[in-house]
C-alpha cells in the first residue's frame, strides 16, 4: 500500500507561516512523499504510526508578486509575522511532547504548537530571534528552544496544569559581567542528560555549554576539536556532537598572520 503525505493547506505566504509542518498518513515505515516541488522536507518526528514532517516552502510556490500583493491587501496575510531570514542553521527544529508537536518557526521568531489529534495550530509562542532547535525536558515539563541570533535558550512551560502553560518562563544566557558581551554565542543543538543537566552547542566558539536545569545557569564547557558544533544527542553516558566542519585539515581556513595557529587558522589572508 502506498501512503501519501497530506498538506495541512496550500504552501502559504511567507508573512503567514514561513515554516509550516506537513503531516503524512504513514502506516508502517514505507511511504511515498507526494508533497510537490514547492516544498522541501527538513526534519520529522515520530508520533505512533505517524511522522510529522517539517517542510520549507520554496519561492516557486509563493505565486507572483501580484498574487501576494492581492492577498496581503485583502487582509488574509498578517503583516506582523515573519522577517527576512538570517540563514541560521537548524538542528532538530521539531519535537513531540505528549499530545502536542512543537515547531521552530524561525522567520517568525516563534514556536508553533500543533494539536496531534486535531492536526491544527493551537498556539504560537514568541521566543528569541531565529529559533533553530527544540528539545523536551525528559520529564516533559518544559520545552527548550535555542535562539541562534539572540544567543539565548527560551524555556517554555509544558505542564498543562500550570497557570504559565505554553508561556516562556525563563531564559538561559551567559553574559560576561566585565564586558557585557555574550559567552553563549549562536546556540544550536540542545540535549538533556537528565532532568538536572542539559547541553547546548555553541556553534561559533566550538564548545558545548553545560547548563544546570534548575538554576538556568552555565556551569561549564566542553571544548570540541572541530568547527561549528551543531546537532547533539545524549545516549547512555556519552554525548554525541555533529560539527558543521570537521577540523580534520581537509579544508583550509584563512586568518590574519597574527592569528595563525596551524589548527583552525591554516593560512595567511
Amino acid at each position: 500500500m502506498t501512503n501519501k503525505l497530506a498538506l495541512m493547506g496550500p504552501c502559504p505566504l511567507p508573512a503567514q507561516r514561513p515554516l509550516w509542518p506537513l503531516i503524512d498518513a504513514v502506516i508502517g515505515n514505507r511511504y511515498t512523499a507526494h508533497i510537490g516541488a514547492d516544498v522541501r522536507p527538513m526534519a520529522f518526528v515520530n508520533h505512533g504510526a505517524r511522522k510529522w514532517i517539517l517542510g520549507l516552502c520554496l519561492p516557486a510556490a509563493l505565486g507572483t508578486v501580484t498574487d501576494r500583493a492581492a492577498l496581503a491587501q485583502s487582509g488574509s496575510a498578517p503583516r506582523n509575522v515573519g522577517h527576512p531570514t538570517f540563514a541560521s542553521p537548524h538542528a532538530r527544529p521539531i519535537a513531540r511532547n505528549g499530545s502536542f508537536i512543537y515547531v521552530a518557526n524561525t522567520p517568525a521568531d516563534t514556536v508553533d504548537v500543533l494539536d496531534v489529534a486535531a492536526r491544527a495550530l493551537v498556539g504560537r509562542i514568541h521566543v528569541g530571534i531565529d529559533p533553530v532547535s527544540i528539545a523536551v525536558r525528559p520529564d516533559g515539563s518544559e520545552v527548550w528552544v535555542a535562539n541562534h541570533v539572540s544567543d539565548t535558550v527560551s524555556v517554555i512551560d509544558a505542564n498543562p496544569s500550570s497557570p504559565a502553560f505554553h508561556q516562556v518562563i525563563a531564559t538561559v544566557q551567559d553574559i560576561d559581567p566585565a564586558t557585557f558581551s555574550t559567552r553563549f554565542d549562536e546556540p544550536v543543538g540542545i540535549a538533556f542528560a537528565n532532568d538536572r543537566k542539559a547541553y547546548v552547542a555553541l556553534s561559533t566558539s566550538n564548545r558545548i555549554a553545560i547548563v544546570d536545569v534548575a538554576t538556568r545557569t552555565v556551569t561549564g564547557h566542553l571544548p570540541i576539536r572541530a568547527q561549528d558544533p551543531r546537532a547533539i544527542a545524549v545516549q547512555g553516558n556519552r554525548l554525541y556532537v555533529i560539527p558543521f566542519e570537521s577540523g580534520n585539515q581537509t579544508q583550509l581556513s584563512g586568518c590574519f598572520a597574527a592569528n595563525l595557529d596551524g589548527d583552525l587558522c591554516t593560512f595567511d589572508l
